[in-house]
């Protein structure tokens, strides 16, 4: 059974793996920048290669 999960996330940053530092890095910058609060960011690590585009500002 599938469990649904809850994002309140304003902003979500697909990372292409959990090693990814230079994109967590980049979008990281980005954010702060743009005075986004770290309660608004969901991370998350691309599972392939489908993975939906950035929202960030």
């Amino acid at each position: 059974m599938l469990t649904a999960e809850l994002d309140l996330a304003r902003y979500t940053v697909w990372l292409e793996s959990q090693t990814d530092f230079a994109g967590w890095r980049d979008a990281a910058r980005r954010l702060a920048l743009n005075e986004v609060r770290p309660e608004d960011i969901g991370w998350r690590v691309a599972a392939g290669s489908d993975r939906p585009q950035s929202d960030l500002p």
